[in-house]
């Protein structure tokens, strides 16, 4: 395991095997919603473009296991589709909810949470709860049933 130092103060994590290949580039740490990336700029006919990482390793379509962006080791990526690699995603928490498929209602003048998830574009209901944990247990244990090693 060696690291790549990359722009503000970050390093990606790369296997021995990795590292020549990739040290010959020059690498900028990018920050996407909670996540940051290592990036490289690459010239084509239209002007630049930026290339990851882990598409140097693996390919366009990866995803990190562990949902940290800069270890670019390859047992910790793996090929996925754009939907499975969305379902990894976690959600930032909010007033609302602080958990992934919650939201908070009002229901008979009462506050309840509801679990909901996306599958395949359609939203399946999982109930309506009266503590929020209970809720997102509800929505972990169905991400686990049709999203298996994807689920987060």
């Amino acid at each position: 395991m060696r690291e790549i130092i990359l722009t503000q103060g970050k390093a990606a994590i790369v296997d021995n095997e990795d590292f020549g290949y990739l040290s010959r580039f020059k690498w900028h740490a990018v920050r996407v919603g909670h996540n940051w990336y290592a990036n490289r700029n690459i010239k084509t006919m239209d002007g630049y473009k930026s290339q990851r990482m882990q598409w140097d390793i693996l390919g366009k379509n990866t995803d990190h296991k562990n949902g940290n962006g800069l270890d670019n080791r390859r047992d910790n990526l793996r090929t996925c589709t754009k939907a499975q690699n969305t379902r990894n995603q976690r959600r930032e928490p909010t007033k609302l909810s602080p958990y992934k498929g919650v939201k908070r209602k009002v229901y008979r003048y009462r506050i309840m949470w509801e679990a909901k998830i996306s599958v395949e574009g359609r939203q399946i209901y999982l109930g309506l709860f009266g503590i929020a944990e209970e809720a997102a247990l509800a929505y972990n244990k169905a991400a686990l049933i049709y999203f298996g090693e994807f689920a987060k």
